[in-house]
């Protein structure tokens, strides 16, 4: 009985020690991501809420000027999909292919190809779903997620716009 006990305290003396490195790999990982590169607002900040307002207005007023003029002039459907993940992002929310598709204002096809291009470059990742293996979820990549929060700082304002400004993202 006593040797089950000290065992059983060792094992939880070890998970506390592992469970303590988890932690501050943890906080090494947000310290280094606050000091390095461009502000990467999330939805808790001021900026992050501020952003996804700033984007879903931009986007709604692209697709103002689509009705207004005609919109294959303007066509974008690459930085609409990436607009559109970012600010879901910082919504917490998920998107799916299909989503992404219909953001992009352009046909299926046309858009599918833009998605595959947007991976080639690696910009964003197709995630399958957990629960339902059919369906696929678009997300960022760290480097269009960091590129999108310095167009946005210097497009809507933001903390680090200096910062933005002295960034290549190619």
């Amino acid at each position: 009985m006593q040797t089950d006990l000290s065992g059983l305290l060792a094992q939880m003396d070890l998970l506390r020690r592992k469970i303590n490195e988890t932690i501050g790999e943890v906080r090494d990982k947000i310290e280094k991501r606050h000091t390095e590169g461009p502000h990467t607002p999330d939805l808790w900040s001021q900026d992050g809420h501020d952003h996804a307002l700033s984007i879903r207005r931009y986007l709604r007023l692209r697709r103002r000027r689509d009705q207004l003029l005609p919109g294959d002039l303007f066509a974008d459907p690459a930085w609409d999909m990436l607009l559109d993940l970012y600010q879901a992002e910082l919504q917490g929310r998920i998107i799916s292919v299909s989503s992404a598709c219909i953001a992009s204002a352009v046909p299926p096809t046309t858009a599918l190809r833009w998605i595959r291009v947007l991976e080639e470059e690696q910009l964003l990742l197709r995630i399958r779903d957990r629960a339902d293996g059919r369906r696929v979820h678009l997300e960022l990549t760290e480097r269009a997620r960091c590129a999108i929060a310095a167009w946005c700082n210097e497009a809507f304002g933001g903390a680090q716009d200096s910062a933005v400004e002295q960034q290549s993202f190619g």
